[in-house]
């Protein structure tokens, strides 16, 4: 069965481009923000989409693999939606600590997925507001580290 609303989604999808409906569009946004939607669902999506909307759900979907995170925040839309996303790559996340646009930074800063030495880099940052999201997220990680000690 959920193969087959796979096949209808990816169907309407291709509707929803040819024509441009966005009741139909909805009903896209809806599927691509599911965590349920499977990767191989939100991999056809990105493959086959040119809007940005579709894109910006499936960045923040925690079902994305991390090889389309990748390839999405190349893409200056919904590059904000994929430094906060948890399941994005440690090299990407490192690549967007260096963004020119410090809410980015400060998304990265803030990310559970983010590196230590990421983080680090992000205390020195220009910004206050990115300094101190590396460092309460850095404070934080060691007060759990050591709750769970």
């Amino acid at each position: 069965m959920r193969k087959n609303k796979n096949k209808k989604i990816l169907e309407v999808f291709k509707r929803v481009d040819e024509a441009g409906d966005s009741k139909t569009l909805a009903d896209v946004l809806r599927e691509a923000g599911d965590p349920k939607t499977s990767a191989d669902v939100l991999r056809e999506l990105v493959k086959n989409n040119k809007d940005w909307r579709v894109k910006e759900i499936i960045a923040g979907n925690p079902n994305t693999p991390p090889e389309v995170l990748e390839e999405l925040a190349e893409d200056e839309n919904v590059r904000y939606v994929v430094a906060g996303n948890p399941n994005t790559p440690a090299d990407t996340l490192k690549k967007l600590a260096k963004d020119k646009d410090w809410k980015i930074r400060m998304i990265v800063a803030v990310n559970p997925s983010t590196s230590e030495e990421t983080l680090k880099e992000l205390t020195k940052d220009e910004y206050w507001r990115v300094r101190m999201a590396a460092w309460y997220n850095r404070v934080k990680r060691k007060l759990h580290k050591e709750k769970k000690s």
